[in-house]
């Protein structure tokens, strides 16, 4: 229910952020965040309508389990993921081919230039 509720305080401020986007007066929140935490934290969302619909969850992570930082905005990826599980869960469900499964993929390659030595461009997948 604390999950739930949290997720519906999320989603007014996604409502605002969205007008906000379409009149051109938001701001990106660039701070120091793991991408691992916020991509668990949203797919907790999706776990028991997974769990009843039979699909699993599984998560890849191509860091070697190293926790990498990325700076950006913590917010907007949350929001991205949510989207992005919801619509592979709502199509899983009725999908026929089995095993019926949900899968994120999240990798770093690093980005080759002078000016960005310690730059990395993150790479995600769900399918």
């Amino acid at each position: 229910i604390v999950v739930c509720a949290g997720y519906q305080k999320k989603r007014a401020k996604d409502v605002l952020l969205l007008s906000r986007l379409e009149s051109g007066g938001v701001e990106s929140n660039q701070v120091p965040f793991d991408p691992v935490k916020v991509i668990q934290s949203a797919a907790q969302m999706y776990i028991a309508d997974m769990t009843n619909n039979g699909i699993t969850f599984r998560f890849n992570r191509a860091e070697d389990g190293q926790s990498v930082h990325v700076k950006g905005d913590p917010d907007q990826l949350y929001i991205i993921i949510l989207n992005l599980v919801s619509n592979a869960v709502k199509f899983t469900k009725t999908a026929t081919r089995e095993p019926k499964q949900v899968e994120v993929t999240l990798k770093y390659e690093p980005i080759r230039s002078e000016s960005s030595a310690s730059k990395v461009e993150m790479i995600m997948m769900v399918r």
